[in-house]
């Protein structure tokens, strides 16, 4: 029983190298682990003990690891990202340019609302979908338009 435990224990250290050095890499940074829920860590921290232990993995336990460690990636960069920053920036300026177009109170409200949402998404998934780029650009042409055209009239 103790030489199949033990093969068993250096199988999973040579079959799944990369997953307990990526599980190590999350666990390590305290910032994200802070800011996770606390049943969430746990899991995170036991899918690592069943890697460096003799467990067996099963095919869901290696999908549920690999959506940890792309997760824990993807967050990582988009806090850094240069390109979320300018994106960020760009979006700040359509939303002030918004109450310089003079439209109605309600268009105002429901094109803040949006322009919002828009930054929320960046902020938490580092950008925006290709129509939603489409839509920010679209509107902003049209801001733009209208700010031109009242300054003219003035």
């Amino acid at each position: 029983m103790g030489k199949s435990r033990t093969y068993s224990l250096e199988l999973n250290k040579n079959k799944y190298r990369r997953e307990i050095l990526g599980l190590r890499k999350v666990l390590a940074d305290s910032v994200y682990v802070k800011g996770l829920d606390e049943g969430y860590a746990h899991f995170i921290n036991e899918m690592h003990m069943a890697l460096i232990g003799s467990r067996r993995i099963t095919a869901k336990m290696e999908v549920a690891i690999h959506r940890i460690i792309k997760f824990h990636k993807k967050k990582s960069n988009i806090k850094n990202s240069p390109i979320s920053e300018t994106i960020l920036l760009k979006l700040t300026k359509l939303r002030s340019m918004i109450d310089k177009c003079g439209y109605t109170e309600n268009y105002i409200a429901d094109r803040k609302f949006l322009v919002d949402s828009f930054i929320n998404q960046v902020k938490a998934k580092g950008g925006l979908s290709k129509k939603q780029f489409i839509y920010a650009n679209n509107l902003h042409k049209q801001f733009k338009k209208k700010i031109d055209k009242r300054q003219n009239n003035s």
